[in-house]
């Protein structure tokens, strides 16, 4: 922040606005010294001084997301970019941050995600799902646009990011004013990958407001209807235990809207509960409705009643979004996952267990208002016999057209001996099937060398094969019918 803006933020101004900031700012202010990142402000900002890559690593609940882009942006002049790896979680994000500056979202803090962009010339602060900024690197392989680059979440070891670090650490080492903080939940594992990878950057470990204890509770015997079981564990819970809101982790989209309609049939009009609000949460809602999670349970309306937000979602609470007041938590220890098959080309949605790290993660989330529960919907033996022990990254999942594209609009000239950044490179068959893709689409030509159609592809955020048949469309007076069909195939797989 420049001497100006630090002279009206000691008046009380609010050096992005010019004007006094609200009573809200200062009560908002008082919630974000509580953090656990702020006891480590100094020692952050003293790493990143001496440092240009630090690694950041803490369990939900410190405060990373939120504050780290803000005390950056105090430190360094400049335009500060933090990817995310879900839409949803970069647009929550950006929205608390404005609220904590008392801005308006889309002037300094804003927000870009595929097909939608809340910004403008004066943010300073841009929040993003990471494939987004692995687009721009097309453009701009420096990222000139920003001093600073925050990639969160990184532990979820997406596609995007696994691709963006590796371009980021030839950026930074071409760039002197470039600064790279990555962060990640708590993970041996990943923390020293990313550290090795970045030429041992310093790690600076920050820990979670778990503040209480928490008990996890198995079920004595699988069971295979495990929405079924979360309906009824949830009605128990709120008809018998203590006050606090409870979560559910369920895989899938269509599960979550399901099971908010179920459980809201199930426990309207009862005597015996107390009043509930019941909130989805998953990637595709709208802002708007995202926001409803973080509203308090409804007001109690009569003696004995215990008021309760009941919050249903995929894995996206999991991390990316802190809500409080949860103290139940019902994991079904299961996730969604895009897995392609490079031998048939065919990529379809699996339902497959999360990894033992992922369970602790939404585990944690139970102990941070009060002593919680953790309700896992399988056995103690699945989860010590069965779960493996960390996420697999997309790299190793994922059909790569798209990121081949990508890459090939960056100039990588040789995809199959690219250095990927560590040792969960994709299979040399799945770029091989990639790039073959690519030339049966036009997108390169037999020497794998980008075509002017396969630049004008590369400009969609969609898969190649859906990019082609829209560009091809109006050659066959069909492009309504396309786009409809483009919509449909995208919802299939979220």
């Amino acid at each position: 922040m420049d001497e100006g803006r630090k002279r009206k933020a000691l008046d009380g101004m609010n050096p992005w606005t010019g004007r006094p900031y609200s009573s809200r700012y200062y009560e908002m202010l008082e919630n974000r010294r509580a953090l656990p990142v702020w006891r480590h402000k100094g020692e952050f900002l003293r790493l990143l001084g001496l440092h240009k890559v630090v690694i950041v690593v803490g369990d939900s609940g410190g405060g990373n997301t939120t504050q780290v882009p803000q005390i950056v942006l105090q430190a360094w002049n400049g335009r500060v970019a933090c990817t995310q790896p879900w839409r949803v979680a970069a647009m929550t994000a950006a929205q608390r941050v404005a609220d904590e500056m008392d801005v308006t979202l889309g002037e300094q803090v804003g927000y870009t995600v595929p097909l939608e962009e809340c910004g403008n010339h004066n943010t300073v602060i841009m929040y993003m799902k990471d494939s987004m900024l692995l687009r721009e690197a097309a453009e701009d392989p420096l990222f000139q646009k920003y001093k600073m680059v925050i990639v969160d979440e990184a532990h979820e070891r997406t596609l995007a990011t696994d691709i963006l670090s590796v371009i980021l650490k030839n950026a930074i080492s071409k760039r002197k004013d470039l600064r790279l903080v990555v962060m990640s939940a708590t993970d041996n594992t990943q923390e020293n990958n990313f550290s090795i990878h970045f030429n041992n950057a310093p790690i600076l470990m920050v820990p979670g407001r778990q503040l209480h204890p928490f008990e996890c509770i198995y079920l004595p015997e699988p069971m295979f209807n495990y929405v079924e079981v979360a309906i009824i564990t949830v009605v128990q819970i709120h008809t018998t235990r203590p006050a606090g809101d409870i979560i559910v982790f369920l895989p899938r989209e269509p599960q979550v809207e399901s099971v908010c309609s179920e459980l809201s049939r199930e426990l309207q009009g009862r005597d015996d509960v107390g009043p509930f609000c019941i909130v989805p949460l998953h990637d595709n809602l709208p802002l708007e409705k995202q926001s409803k999670v973080f509203e308090p349970a409804p007001v109690v309306w009569r003696v004995g009643c215990r008021p309760r937000k009941i919050v249903v979602s995929t894995k996206l609470a999991e991390t990316s979004v802190t809500i409080h007041g949860i103290v139940y938590v019902i994991d079904a220890g299961l996730s969604n996952c895009r897995i392609h098959n490079p031998d048939t080309g065919v990529e379809a949605l699996f339902v497959s267990d999360i990894s033992q790290q992922s369970a602790v993660r939404r585990a944690l989330i139970a102990g941070r208002t009060q002593a919680g529960m953790c309700f896992r919907l399988y056995t103690e033996d699945i989860f010590q016999e069965e779960l493996p022990l960390e996420t697999y990254p997309e790299s190793l999942t994922l059909n790569l057209s798209s990121i081949a594209l990508g890459m090939k609009n960056l100039g990588i000239p040789d995809l199959m001996s690219f250095k990927y950044m560590d040792s969960a490179s994709p299979a040399r068959v799945s770029v091989a099937r990639a790039l073959r893709d690519l030339y049966h689409l036009r997108a390169v030509n037999p020497e794998y060398n980008l075509e002017p159609l396969g630049e004008v592809m590369n400009s969609f955020p969609l898969d190649p094969q859906m990019s082609a048949m829209i560009i091809a469309s109006p050659d066959y007076h069909c492009s309504n019918e396309i786009v409809s069909l483009s919509a449909m195939l995208l919802g299939g797989l979220n």
